[in-house]
């Protein structure tokens, strides 16, 4: 018996479900994941620096962002379980570290902070990170940003060396505050030679000084745009991946619904519980 349960429950296996498994039926959840763990940080760094009165929702999408104009903020599925995570560095080349991962809920909290805030209706705030026209309509539909981005420049905070940053004031922002809300920092000295981030780190932190306190501009329920459950696609589609030929060629057993429910398993594949 102990010998069919390895067979059915192992790694390879699991895989090989997963990837034949539409995504918005993989029993992921926000609960019990590293994702839990950097939401409790995020939400640990916003009552650090005493701002009260951001309440963000996150849930679970095929990637990380916040839903413009809101405090809703999406997360990427793959990062609720080991074994996503395996697939995903597999095949599409990266893999957050937990360090990242807790990088990347702060910076979706600094997005948030500005919708909730209004920030790009002030005068001062859209001087400082040079906003052009309409905040939302001016954002870069693809990465070409990066044909001009200045490695030199010293007027741009680039936490991740990846100079993002530069792609557009929302991230300019964003960055600058993932930077600004990090715990022992010492961005004052970080930044002392790069006088345009330095600016911006200033404006941030006098920015948090006067509105920490301050109700949000806006108020409005949680927010699902792209939600995990809306997607249809297999695991294997999305990954772009053609044949799971070599997947189950590793797999010793298969499970689907009716396996499930003639074996007992020993441990769920993942926590179940609410999806996002």
């Amino acid at each position: 018996m102990r010998r069919s349960r390895q067979l059915l429950f192992n790694d390879a296996t699991q895989i090989l479900e997963f990837l034949h498994t539409p995504l918005s039926r993989l029993p992921v959840s926000i609960e019990g994941s590293s994702l839990a763990e950097a939401i409790r940080v995020g939400r640990q760094d916003l009552q650090r620096v005493r701002i009260r009165h951001l309440e963000p929702y996150f849930y679970l999408s095929t990637g990380y962002g916040t839903v413009a104009g809101t405090t809703s903020i999406a997360l990427g599925f793959y990062d609720t379980h080991p074994l996503l995570r395996q697939l995903n560095l597999e095949l599409r080349g990266f893999q957050y570290t937990m360090i990242e991962i807790i990088d990347l809920v702060r910076h979706e909290l600094g997005h948030a902070f500005a919708y909730a805030y209004k920030l790009y209706s002030r005068k001062d705030f859209r001087r400082i990170f040079n906003v052009k026209g309409n905040y939302f309509l001016t954002y870069p539909v693809t990465d070409r940003y990066l044909q001009r981005v200045n490695p030199y420049s010293r007027d741009f905070v680039n936490p991740s060396g990846d100079h993002y940053a530069q792609k557009h004031p929302d991230e300019d922002w964003a960055e600058t505050f993932t930077v600004w809300i990090q715990p022992r920092a010492n961005w004052e000295r970080e930044y002392r030679n790069y006088p345009g981030a330095l600016r911006k780190l200033r404006f941030c932190d006098g920015l948090m000084r006067e509105l920490r306190t301050e109700q949000p501009a806006i108020s409005q329920a949680p927010y699902e745009f792209e939600p995990i459950e809306d997607y249809s696609i297999t695991l294997a589609a999305f990954f772009k991946l053609r044949s799971t030929r070599r997947y189950r060629a590793r797999a010793t057993g298969y499970i689907d619904s009716d396996l499930r429910d003639l074996f007992w398993s020993p441990a769920p594949v993942l926590s179940n519980g609410r999806k996002r």
